[in-house]
């Protein structure tokens, strides 16, 4: 139940405010051990804060030894920049990655899909990035089912479409990798195949 809510919170706390990638050498973030009993005011570094948490304590382990992704932008304009500018961060994972044009109907990359949606709203865009993966139902295990295990979000305006898709994708980089440092195998253990969906 309280995995609910924290995802629950990750979702509205995604939609809320813009996130910036961590620049290399910055501290992570921390929550403080204790808060003032009258502090009602939240801060936008408490809702950054809160944000990595949440993806740390629960996305982060569906990113661990991902063997391949298919990948693309999902916008009603033109996105050839915008998937261009998604794949330049993506190929730092050194697995193989599928744009979303060469999928075939029926056919599942290794993996999941990583796609980030557009959607305008009346100030601005609304960029989101999931990842989508094949997971079990634990009541049922031999059930399969297709669902986000992995969403960030931040709005932006036209001009800064590009910059939107590229920061959304490096954390999510950012985040495979702290996945995969430690131990284990290596994320391209096994060499991935398209797998018919059952």
């Amino acid at each position: 139940m309280k995995v609910k809510r924290l995802y629950a919170l990750a979702v509205l706390l995604a939609a809320a405010l813009p996130l910036g990638s961590l620049q290399s050498g910055q501290a992570e973030p921390t929550i403080a051990a204790a808060t003032p009993a009258k502090s009602t005011t939240t801060t936008t570094e408490d809702l950054r804060t809160r944000r990595h948490v949440v993806r740390r304590d629960l996305m982060l382990a569906s990113l661990k030894n991902i063997r391949g992704l298919a990948y693309g932008v999902i916008c009603p304009d033109n996105t050839a920049d915008l998937d261009t500018a998604m794949e330049q961060k993506l190929k730092l994972l050194e697995i193989p990655i599928f744009p979303f044009k060469t999928l075939k109907s029926g056919m599942k990359p290794v993996d999941g899909l990583l796609e980030i949606k557009i959607n305008k709203v009346p100030t601005a865009n609304y960029v989101q990035i999931n990842l989508i993966q094949w997971v079990s139902l634990l009541r049922q295990p031999r059930t399969e089912v297709r669902a986000v295990t992995y969403h960030d979000s931040m709005l932006s305006d036209d001009a800064n479409l590009n910059k939107a898709v590229y920061q959304l994708t490096e954390q999510f980089v950012i985040d495979v990798l702290k996945a995969n440092q430690s131990g284990g195998p290596s994320p391209q253990a096994k060499e991935p195949l398209h797998r018919k969906r059952s």
